[in-house]
């Protein structure tokens, strides 16, 4: 059988032990977490400061697709979803040391801000999207 490790009554009603696998399972996505958070902070900096470099030397502030997307690099770089992720890992890394239930609880609610966050870009991306899409298709009429 697999060892039970128990955590604190703040976890839940009946979820009060994982076993070895699970608290293995979790550590992993711990480490895993934060490499993707990693990658994406430098990715959407150096997204960011393309854009941001193009759209000044060309001096065309009047391209809308590459001023848009400056300014939404920027967006997503200071509210950005992976931020949500950095806390999840770092909470979740303490929850799993400590046995910590009240940890591991908030831990998850970062990660379903993460999510939530990540729908809510989704969600406007979709709609810049269909607009510049019918702005070009008005264009082409």
């Amino acid at each position: 059988m697999d060892e039970k490790q128990t955590l604190d009554d703040g976890y839940g009603k009946g979820y009060d032990q994982l076993d070895s696998k699970a608290l293995g399972y979790l550590s992993s996505m711990v480490k895993t977490t934060r490499y993707i958070v990693l990658g994406m902070f430098v990715f959407v900096f150096l997204l960011s400061l393309t854009t941001v470099i193009m759209t000044i030397k060309t001096n065309e502030v009047d391209d809308l697709p590459m001023f848009i997307c400056s300014i939404f690099g920027m967006l997503i770089f200071f509210g950005h979803p992976f931020y949500f992720l950095f806390l999840f890992s770092k909470k979740m890394a303490f929850a799993l040391n400590n046995f910590d239930g009240s940890s591991m609880t908030e831990a998850l609610a970062k990660l379903r801000s993460f999510f939530n966050t990540v729908l809510f870009y989704l969600c406007v991306y979709l709609v810049i999207l269909s607009i510049m899409l019918i702005a070009g298709i008005s264009d082409l009429i």
